[in-house]
């Protein structure tokens, strides 16, 4: 990765692929500085653009496991209508999966939150939700496109990188 974050090689979509990819990563093996450098770097390069949902949601996990859950929410509402428009099963898996963790991890701070669902996300409106309750639905909306991902692929690899990344984003909660 690195001649695309000097800038030495340049693409159209990879550097914004490669980067949001690295913030967690950098994160998690005890580089902050570079993990907020990238977040910001790699979160401005993706968020404008719908097909880069699923890296999006690397930026709201990086904000939770930094500690900063406000930060999080906000990436979240601002991009959380993108989900209904989006046919990708993978970005809506994806984006689903953190949002679990993000509701979660809200629910440990408060019993009920005002946001505004969009018509895709089953509860609609703008609240105020359970947090409890907003953090089952999305978990069970990742499992589910786990589960039909792993009977196409006649394998259980992305309920197993589900797990994987539910356990992450906790471990790395819990060690701040």
């Amino acid at each position: 990765a690195a001649p695309l974050l000097s800038g030495e090689l340049a693409c159209a979509e990879v550097p914004h692929l490669t980067i949001s990819n690295l913030v967690m990563p950098m994160w998690l093996h005890g580089e902050p500085e570079q993990a907020a450098r990238l977040h910001k770097r790699g979160y401005d390069m993706c968020r404008e653009n719908r097909d880069f949902l699923a890296e999006l949601a690397e930026h709201v996990d990086y904000r939770l496991v930094a500690g900063d859950v406000e930060g999080a929410l906000e990436i979240a509402e601002r991009h959380l209508d993108w989900v209904q428009e989006t046919r990708s099963a993978r970005r809506k898996w994806r984006w689903a999966a953190t949002l679990g963790e993000l509701f979660a991890a809200i629910a440990t701070q408060r019993e009920t939150i005002a946001v505004r669902m969009p018509r895709e996300l089953g509860p609609v409106g703008e609240g105020p939700y359970r947090v409890t309750e907003l953090s089952a639905w999305f978990e069970r909306q990742a499992d589910e496109y786990a589960a039909a991902f792993d009977a196409r692929n006649l394998n259980d690899s992305v309920t197993v990188r589900t797990q994987e990344l539910r356990q992450r984003l906790r471990d790395a909660q819990l060690s701040m």
